[in-house]
C-alpha cells in the first residue's frame, strides 16, 4: 500500500445547496423544521460525496463516474459502508470516520425520525405552549426526545469539527476541492 500521506489528491466536490457555505448556527436556528431537515440530509451528502472522491481516488476505476454512480451509489453500499472501507485504506483518517458514523446517526434522526407535538395548557394563565420534538435512539441505544433546535446544534458543532478535521487533512471546503 502507498504512503497515502505522501500523495496529493485533488479531487473537486460540487455543492448544489447555497445553505452550505458558511452556514453559521445562527442562520440554521431561522429554518423551519422542514428545511433544518433538508440542510442537514444535504450536508451529510457532501460528506458522502467527500468519502466517494476517496474511495475513487484510491481505487482509480477506469470508468470512474460508473463507478461513483453504480458502486459507490448509496443503495448498494451504504454510507457506514464507505465509512469502513475508508478507515481500511486511509488509517489517517479514522477518527473522522468515526464521527462521521455519528453525524450520520443526528441526521438519521432527522431523516426518520416522526415529528411530535407536545402541548402545555396553563388554565390559570390561560396560555398553551406546543412544542415540537423529534423521537430518537440516542447513543446509548434508548429511546429519546429531542428538540430539534438542540439537535439540529449538536450536528452543526460535529459538522464543523469534522469539516476542521478534514482540512486537517488536507481537504479544502471552501473550494470543495481536496489537495
Amino acid at each position: 500500500m502507498e504512503d497515502s500521506k505522501s500523495k496529493r489528491m485533488r479531487i473537486k466536490l460540487v455543492s448544489t445547496n447555497p445553505l452550505l457555505e458558511k452556514t453559521t448556527l445562527q442562520d440554521l436556528e431561522k429554518l423551519d423544521l422542514v428545511r433544518a431537515r433538508g440542510w442537514v440530509i444535504e450536508e451529510l451528502n457532501v460528506f458522502d460525496r467527500c468519502i466517494d472522491a476517496i474511495i475513487c481516488d484510491y481505487f482509480k476505476p477506469p470508468r470512474r463516474q460508473d463507478f461513483e454512480e453504480i458502486i459507490l451509489n448509496s443503495s448498494i453500499i451504504g454510507f457506514p459502508q464507505k465509512l469502513n472501507i475508508v478507515i481500511n485504506i486511509r488509517p489517517d483518517l479514522k477518527k473522522i470516520c468515526n464521527d462521521l458514523k455519528q453525524l450520520s446517526n443526528i441526521r438519521n434522526g432527522f431523516a426518520h425520525a416522526s415529528i411530535k407535538t407536545r402541548s402545555e395548557i396553563n388554565f390559570t394563565e390561560k396560555t398553551k405552549k406546543f412544542t415540537k420534538y423529534l423521537k430518537v435512539i440516542n447513543g446509548g441505544g434508548k429511546l429519546d426526545e429531542k428538540l430539534p433546535k438542540d439537535y439540529l446544534k449538536d450536528f452543526w458543532i460535529l459538522d464543523n469539527q469534522i469539516r476542521d478535521k478534514f482540512v486537517k487533512q488536507g481537504v479544502n471546503f471552501e473550494e470543495r476541492t481536496l489537495q
